[in-house]
């Protein structure tokens, strides 16, 4: 937005005469900076929110019953179906704004937007089921390394997956209901 409504954040102006003798201003290293700084910061906040969102949202239900897994089914519906929906109205609507009307608007709105997001989120922040980490995703996946690199050399049976062919630990307590081995997708 502030490369939008700054003057100094973005190059001049460039009348029809100029573009048609192809002797308009460039922008300046600063602006480009400017730009490429604003660029920087909305791809760390869509980088640090997007993957967040849904694994939170489904925190909220209660997966050990029927109930609480058919909510969450719903809610993966509602949830895709309404961010689609949200996209495209607001690439119509902000595109409009920002040719029609004032870029600065059209950057100010989407500000405004997640401003009231973030108010909203945090004032319901006392009704959200807060689940702890439990354990260390790394060290998860720095064991599914380790343990594919000593078996490389291992094949698996020819007659097909056997249920004694695979590391199959028991449930913990409290823990999510286990997917059947199966032969398929094989």
């Amino acid at each position: 937005m502030l490369t939008a409504c700054v003057p100094q954040f973005h190059p001049a102006p460039c009348s029809i005469e100029q573009q048609q003798t192809g002797v308009c201003p460039g922008q300046s290293n600063f602006q480009m900076g400017v730009l490429i700084f604003g660029l920087f910061w909305l791809s760390v906040g869509s980088g640090g929110i997007r993957p967040c969102t849904v694994p939170f949202a489904v925190e909220q239900f209660d997966l050990t019953t029927a109930e609480g897994r058919h909510e969450s089914s719903s809610f993966y519906t509602l949830y895709f179906t309404t961010q689609t929906l949200v996209l495209l109205i607001n690439q119509a609507v902000s595109v409009y704004i920002q040719d029609s009307i004032s870029w600065t608007l059209g950057f100010a709105l989407p500000i405004l937007y997640m401003i009231v997001s973030i108010s909203l989120f945090f004032a319901g922040s006392k009704v959200y089921a807060h689940v702890e980490p439990s354990g260390s995703t790394f060290s998860s996946v720095a064991q599914v390394l380790v343990a594919a690199q000593r078996k490389r050399h291992l094949h698996m049976p020819a007659e097909g997956y056997t249920q004694g062919a695979f590391y199959d630990p028991p449930l913990q307590h409290g823990s999510e209901g286990k997917l059947v081995l199966t032969n398929e997708f094989g």
